[in-house]
């Protein structure tokens, strides 16, 4: 299995291609069509009166034993092709022939679309288990798929396992920069997207915790001007519809993972963060700034002491593209804002709630974390993407 290259990459690159596991995303293996395919859920072998089939190198079966298994409720409405399984307060929804799913709402990418076949619709072996929080892994000797429920299943994102000191570097991967996906970024569109440049703030379960090193575009925390929460925000819908689609190929979309997204009051103010979601881009909570940019003596500088910062404050300065820049984002000198250790630096979103219902939290120029919040229609603040992807 390879991993995403680290280090410098020239622009003109295509962004990184990951070439997985057999069991990826749509669960390709080796198996030819025809292949008698033994399917487990949490270790009780599945019944199917529709076998699970290969196509196109993807595991394909039959989702309503699965779900039924799995204690989801699966409904058929024959008219537009459309399944929809329901477990507590997820919901999964596909159609058949189309590549696009959606859980609770969110679209998510497949490489090979659900299928009528013996009366039942055939879907992605993955998608089918993680859509409700599961793992799948394949034994391509026994021509096995193993699904078990993980207790981090949709990678339950919540601080309340935050990393001690002593293992800031949880391995090698963690603080590197690594590429994925390809965005417009120098504001000169006449030679295409360029490759995203990501660090890598966690490594768990296989998968990487990746924030963009840049400001990417700038976009308002919500349109509506009304009480609002990260669930609701035009930001939110923003990230997982036009900017997964627009940064990223299908296939790597299918290497982002669904995460569970918790949204706490704020520990200041005590204001709701709304309801859980399900995301496969986010932004940063107040919290999670917090735990991923703790005191790392290797960050640290003679500058950073001279001028009495601290040292998660200035790792949380963030530059913005040029495209950005552009779009909107305001940059600030160090006349504007006087602790500045470099010029250029800008304000970016997180997306917990401030201390009233029309304001978000945010990180400003200082890398200070602004509890309060600013306005959540103000337009200037850069949006920095987060995710967790597959190695």
């Amino acid at each position: 299995m390879k991993l995403f290259r680290t280090g410098r990459l020239n622009r003109a690159l295509i962004g990184l291609i990951m070439v997985g596991s057999l069991l990826c995303c749509c669960n390709q293996v080796e198996a030819e069509p025809g292949t008698t395919i033994t399917v487990k859920v949490d270790g009780v072998k599945v019944d199917f009166d529709q076998s699970p089939e290969v196509i196109n190198q993807c595991v394909m079966v039959p989702m309503g034993p699965i779900f039924d298994v799995m204690g989801a409720t699966l409904s058929w409405d024959g008219d537009s092709q459309t399944a929809t399984a329901i477990k507590g307060s997820i919901k999964v929804v596909t159609q058949v022939g189309n590549y696009r799913a959606y859980v609770n709402d969110v679209p998510q990418a497949l490489s090979v679309a659900p299928v009528a076949m013996g009366g039942r619709v055939l879907a992605p072996l993955r998608f089918v288990a993680e859509s409700l929080g599961y793992i799948a892994e394949w034994d391509e000797s026994t021509k096995t798929a193993d699904i078990t429920f993980d207790n981090e299943g949709m990678l339950d994102h919540s601080t309340s396992n935050s990393q001690p000191e002593d293992s800031y570097i949880p391995n090698s991967l963690t603080g590197q920069t690594v590429y994925f996906g390809n965005y417009e970024q120098d504001n000169n569109t006449a030679n295409g997207p360029e490759a995203i440049a990501w660090k890598v703030l966690e490594v768990k379960n296989n998968k990487m915790l990746l924030i963009a090193e840049e400001g990417l575009d700038c976009m308002k925390y919500d349109e509506t001007d009304t009480a609002i929460t990260w669930e609701k925000s035009t930001l939110r819908q923003w990230l997982n519809r036009d900017f997964i689609n627009a940064a990223f190929s299908i296939e790597e979309q299918e290497r982002i993972a669904i995460t569970m997204v918790q949204n706490p009051v704020n520990p200041i103010y005590g204001r709701d963060g709304g309801n859980d979601t399900q995301d496969r881009v986010f932004l940063l909570s107040i919290d999670e700034a917090k735990q991923y940019y703790i005191n790392d003596p290797r960050e640290q500088s003679a500058e950073a002491i001279a001028k009495e910062y601290s040292i998660p404050n200035v790792l949380r300065f963030l530059n913005a593209t040029d495209y950005a820049v552009a779009q909107g984002v305001v940059l600030f000198n160090s006349q504007q804002a006087p602790l500045m250790q470099m010029n250029g630096n800008c304000c970016w979103w997180l997306r917990s709630s401030g201390a009233h219902d029309r304001v978000a939290a945010y990180i400003d120029v200082n890398g200070d974390i602004m509890e309060g919040g600013g306005f959540t229609v103000f337009y200037g603040l850069a949006v920095r993407p987060v995710m967790w992807v597959d190695k």
